[in-house]
């Protein structure tokens, strides 16, 4: 099955372990929405979709994936492919970064006065 990921969205912020947001198209008949790219003490990995939920009021949150793949094989295919897109991403910004760096003032000579 083809597998097409793209990040829809790069998150800069310190206070989050979130890098991005991502989403992926199975076999052009399926979409998946809301996958993260997450980074922890161990290095980058991709997070599935989830939803939280409460058992009761007082209780802590629990998660459960939304969408997941079934086979290891599945599941290295959307790893790879949503890495491969972020790497692109990040790369992507940074070289528009460089290229929309302001240039450096030209050197102007001191503006002359005349005397008479």
């Amino acid at each position: 099955m083809k597998l097409e990921a793209r990040i829809d969205r790069l998150v800069n912020q310190e206070n989050t372990h979130i890098k991005a947001i991502a989403s992926v198209t199975l076999g052009g008949a399926f979409a998946v929405h809301g996958i993260r790219v997450m980074d922890s003490e161990k290095g980058l990995f991709v997070q599935m979709p989830q939803r939280s939920f409460k058992r009761g009021e007082d209780s802590a949150p629990e998660y459960t994936d939304v969408f997941h793949p079934v086979s290891a094989m599945a599941r290295v295919a959307i790893n790879e492919s949503v890495m491969a897109a972020y790497k692109a991403k990040v790369k992507e910004q940074s070289a528009e970064k460089d290229y929309a760096a302001p240039a450096a003032p030209a050197h102007k000579a001191p503006k002359q006065t005349q005397t008479r």
